[in-house]
């Protein structure tokens, strides 16, 4: 169900040329299918990230990044998780979304335990 209406929003976003809300209904696509197939969520967050870039929402783009970062890391691919989320960091720390700063901080740190990698995150 949540797929569906995904799309749904996701075709009306296209028929009224609204970048913003194209790039939060693949963001919500990109969570629904991220679980099944990661690299499929990475082509729907990068969509969303272009899209996102071309609006004046900030927190949509910081919000994208930072799923994106995910997506990435769930693939295992962490550097560019790494760049994402520090794209979402810069965003944030600009844009003084304070709530999302800590979040975006703690994924760029890494873990004594993992000798230094960056920590997993629960998608």
């Amino acid at each position: 169900k949540a797929q569906t209406a995904a799309a749904a929003a996701l075709s009306i976003a296209e028929q009224r040329k609204d970048n913003t809300r194209r790039a939060a209904a693949l963001r919500i696509l990109a969570r629904v299918v991220v679980r099944r197939s990661p690299s499929e969520a990475v082509t729907l967050l990068e969509r969303a990230a272009a899209l996102a870039e071309r609006g004046e929402d900030a927190l949509l783009r910081a919000e994208t990044l930072s799923a994106l970062g995910d997506a990435y890391q769930a693939l295992n691919q962490a550097v560019r998780a790494r760049e994402s989320w520090r794209r979402a960091l810069d965003i944030a720390r600009m844009a003084g979304f304070g709530a999302l700063t800590p979040q975006l901080q703690s994924r760029l740190r890494p873990t004594p335990s993992e000798g230094g990698a960056v920590q997993a995150v629960a998608l």
